[in-house]
């Protein structure tokens, strides 16, 4: 071929190759076609229920010491994007015999050269820290951020204050700023921040930016509480959870358990109790893993039947468990008793954690309390018990 992995990563940031690795895993690549010595291909991007994108290459090789490659695609971004740089992964399988694992050694050599344990000069007591905060025990990105403090000689952290990205490309850095900082910094300072200015890991680069973090030996969970390192791969099971609505969600765990499970490019767990962070061992093909990690509202009791037969015909050697089919029970038209209830909550701010009064209205329905936006069905251990609401007396 005209261009190798080496130009392909010249030319794509680490989101597209990301994204256009994903589309090879779901074997989306249709259709491929190579013409005129490997300067023209052509291509479609299929995935069942979606639209159909037309993918065209040109690459030239004579330009200079890389390849002048000229991708058009027919999805919004019309350019180089991430269907185009499937393309070009899936030619070089198939042209240069290039396997799964030279296309991942590849592109996991982007992750940045961190020292398993860089060591401060003395009498440097400040430290740059990276902190992790899992929103969900089970989520599809993991926020992150940089914070200064410093270590006390008994161990532990004083003053513990956010580091801004962007301040490491400011003037000259900070003493307790190392090389491996600015570098990671600036990878952080490319994500875009939530409103407690955390940056979102995501995906293959996600992956390989925790990789790094956690590589320096200062990568914590929280404020600093527990202090994380490198785990070994563990082994994942995956049940499903029937809430309070008889709704079912897939439910992936780690054994032995952890207290967080996410899903970047891998999964990943981070065990609160021995302070480990590693990838999860799973035979899920990638297409359903990202299914069953959407967000979703669940499988209604009543859409179980049609979810668990798709599943068997989309997947048929998986070898995920089945959703459980509930039976339904319609409850007796009764009229609804208002309650009023007291109670306090909390709500994240910038200040911090607050707690909030709260006055919650619900209605009883012959022993089945609902509140005004609440779904009126509820599981009790073996069925799901239906109530209609607002109905005629």
């Amino acid at each position: 071929m005209r261009y190798s992995l080496e130009d392909l990563r010249a030319l794509f940031s680490a989101d597209v190759l990301d994204d256009a690795s994903l589309c090879l895993q779901q074997g989306r690549v249709a259709s491929l076609d190579i013409r005129q010595d490997g300067s023209l291909i052509t291509s479609l991007i299929e995935a069942p229920g979606q639209q159909t994108y037309r993918v065209y290459i040109r690459i030239r090789s004579e330009t200079g010491p890389s390849a002048d490659i000229r991708g058009e695609c027919s999805c919004a971004r019309r350019g180089n994007c991430e269907h185009v740089a499937a393309v070009l992964l899936q030619a070089l399988k198939e042209e240069e015999g290039v396997t799964g694992d030279d296309i991942d050694g590849a592109l996991r050599g982007t992750l940045l050269k961190v020292s398993a344990r860089d060591r401060y000069p003395p009498g440097i007591s400040q430290r740059l820290l990276y902190l992790l905060f899992p929103e969900q025990p089970q989520a599809s990105e993991l926020l992150v951020k940089a914070g200064s403090a410093r270590q006390r000689p008994t161990g532990g952290f004083d003053n513990l204050r956010d580091y801004q990205p962007v301040w490491a490309a400011r003037g000259r850095p900070p003493r307790f700023l190392l090389d491996v900082d600015s570098q990671l910094l600036e990878e952080l300072n490319r994500l875009q921040p939530d409103r407690l200015d955390r940056r979102r890991l995501q995906g293959r680069s996600g992956e390989q930016l925790l990789h790094s973090l956690l590589e320096t030996g200062r990568c914590y969970l929280g404020q600093a509480e527990t202090a994380l390192q490198p785990g070994e791969p563990r082994d994942c099971v995956m049940q499903w959870r029937i809430d309070q609505q008889g709704v079912q969600h897939p439910r992936f765990e780690s054994v032995p358990p952890a207290a967080f499970i996410v899903q970047l490019e891998d999964l990943w767990y981070i065990d609160y109790e021995t302070g480990e962070c590693g990838r999860l061992k799973y035979t899920l093909p990638g297409q359903l893993l990202n299914k069953l990690f959407a967000p979703s509202e669940g499988i209604a009791p009543e859409d179980v039947r049609d979810f668990n037969r798709t599943l068997k015909e989309c997947f048929p050697d998986s070898e995920l468990p089945p959703s459980q089919l509930l039976p339904i029970v319609e409850q007796k038209v009764v009229r609804p008793v208002p309650c009023l209830r007291f109670t306090t909550g909390t709500m994240e701010t910038s200040r911090g954690t607050e707690v909030l009064d709260l006055l919650l209205l619900s209605f009883d329905y012959n022993g089945l309390c609902f509140s005004g936006d609440q779904a009126c069905q509820q599981f009790d251990g073996d069925r799901v018990l239906r109530v209609q609401r607002n109905a005629e007396l």
